[in-house]
Parts: structure tokens; sequence; C-alpha cells
């Protein structure tokens, strides 16, 4: 998830939900009210409130949180939360202050949880700024190698990962670097097929593929990003571009009847259940058809 240029990750990796750049586990934020820990409580509850855009409560929260601290960890991540509140809250966003805090803890307890996110905060910075004339988009790449080469297998690594890839592939009128992008990203999945962002990471790919008409390796990355899990309001569309490459480029009546049968299961139902019940029929005649013919024309 984005919200102003921040990431916020989930820990629970299938179905992403805000839950900030806590480093707590989802569970440790469900119900900080359950937590013996005072401390614990403190950080917990300061996460909540910035669920809830309470900022002055949240501010208040971590302050008090790094004020108690003498643990490392905990410090750093009362530090993470003050930087968090900075760079969301409206009115009174305070980037500069928020980067200072990030780089703080980053630099300061460089071997803590929280680390790992400031350094990707401070990525995120430099990538998605508020304002695009302050995007600096070679320290953004510098910074997220840096990540991919200090935290492998972490899940900041494959945010940066999908950041980095995103940057080649933004450039749509250059195919050399969209092409670089997008092996950059099947490389990074042959890697780690399960990560949490395997599903943006295939669309994302799936997208350069389908630009350069190249409609067998979109569908294999659209079809992926479906095992891998599309939210319910995504099902329809990434289905249907599935049928209709499959129909109209690849002449796979079978496989496009698959797709726009799901549209119609598997999908919201929204005006393309009607597009998928026919399109279904219509490649099973086809498919059939096909099958007819093959069959004629066997020796």
């Amino acid at each position: 998830m984005v919200l102003s240029g921040v990431i916020m990750p989930a820990l629970a990796a299938e179905k992403p939900a805000i839950a900030s750049l806590a480093p707590s586990t989802a569970t440790s934020t469900a119900n900080p009210a359950k937590t013996t820990d005072p401390l614990r409580s403190l950080l917990d509850q300061g996460w909540q409130e910035i669920y809830f855009a309470n900022w002055p409560k949240a501010q208040s929260l971590f302050e008090q949180a790094e004020a108690k601290a003498s643990d490392p960890d905990l410090k750093a991540e009362a530090l993470l939360g003050q930087a968090n509140v900075w760079q969301l809250r409206r009115p009174d966003t305070d980037v500069a202050r928020a980067k200072t805090l990030y780089e703080r803890v980053s630099r300061e307890f460089a071997g803590s949880r929280s680390a790992p996110w400031a350094l990707l905060a401070i990525a995120r910075l430099a990538d998605l700024p508020e304002l695009e004339t302050d995007r600096d988009v070679a320290l953004a790449r510098q910074r997220y190698e840096e990540i991919l080469a200090s935290y492998p297998g972490h899940y900041v690594a494959d945010e940066a990962a999908l950041r980095l890839a995103s940057l080649d592939i933004e450039k749509v009128a250059d195919v050399a670097s969209e092409n670089r992008g997008a092996e950059f990203l099947e490389t990074y999945l042959a890697a780690r097929p399960q990560n949490p962002l395997a599903a943006p990471m295939h669309l994302l790919a799936a997208e350069v593929y389908s630009r350069h008409k190249d409609f067998a390796k979109a569908v294999e990355h659209w079809i992926a990003a479906d095992k891998a899990w599309l939210p319910l309001t995504e099902r329809g569309q990434i289905y249907y571009r599935i049928a209709y490459a499959a129909e109209h480029h690849l002449k796979d009546y079978a496989l496009a009847a698959v797709w726009y049968a799901k549209i119609t299961t598997d999908a919201g139902r929204d005006a393309r259940y009607y597009v998928g019940k026919i399109g279904a029929e219509r490649c099973r005649r086809l498919a059939a058809e096909a099958a007819s013919v093959a069959k004629g024309a066997e020796p």
C-alpha cells in the first residue's frame, strides 16, 4: 500500500492491509489493549492512531515511548513512528523532519528491526516525493539497490525490487529499458516466487509484454498474478485481458473460454459478467470447431 509516498507494508502477506511502517507484526497491532507490556502498548497504540490519522495522539504516544525506552529496538521503533507522523500528517506535514528521523534510525539503530523500514522510507522520499520536481531518480535507484544488497529475503527488499523495476519500466518510450525492468522482475520472481508483492510484480511485467505485443508472456504473467492473489475488484479486468489476448492474439480458444468463464464465477458481477458469459460460449464453440478441423486434417 502507498500513502503519500510511504510504503504501508502488510506483514500478513496474502491480503495486504494498511499497517504503517511498523516493524511489529500484524497480530501485535491488532488489539494493543491485550498486551501486558506498557511500552509495547504505547507503541502499538501509536501505530493504531496512525491508522486512524489521529496525528497528535500518535505523536504523543511515540514520544512517550521514546522517553521510556531503554531497549534500542523499541527506541528505534518509537523514532520510526514519529517519522511516519511527520511525513503523513495533514496539515503540518514536515518531510524534512521525517527524513531526519528516518536517517537517525538507519544510522544509530542499524541493527534494529526498524532500520530496513527507515531505509525504505528514505528511498521512497527520493522516488515518490510530494512534488515531482523534487524527485531524485538516481538517488532512489541507489537506495533501492542498497536495500536489496543489505536485506535479501526481507519484505523491504521485495518493495525495493518492485520500485527498482518500475524506474526502468516507466520509461515507456525506451523499449530496452522496459525490457530490462521486466527481465529484472522475472529474475527476482524466480528467486522469490511467493513474496508478498509477487502479484504486482507479475502485473507490471505483463504490462510490458502486452505493450510489446508479446501476448504469450503477458498472459503467462497475468495468470501468475491471479495465482499469487488478486483483489476481487481487479479480477474482472485481468481475466478479460487474459481471455481477449488468448482469443484474438494467441488463437487459443480453449484457454480464452476458461478465462471468460472465470469472469462470471470468480470476479465481481459487473458489466463484464455478460461479456464473460457470451465470450465463454463463443470460444467454446470456436475451440470445438478448431478441434474438429484439426481432427479432419489428421492422416
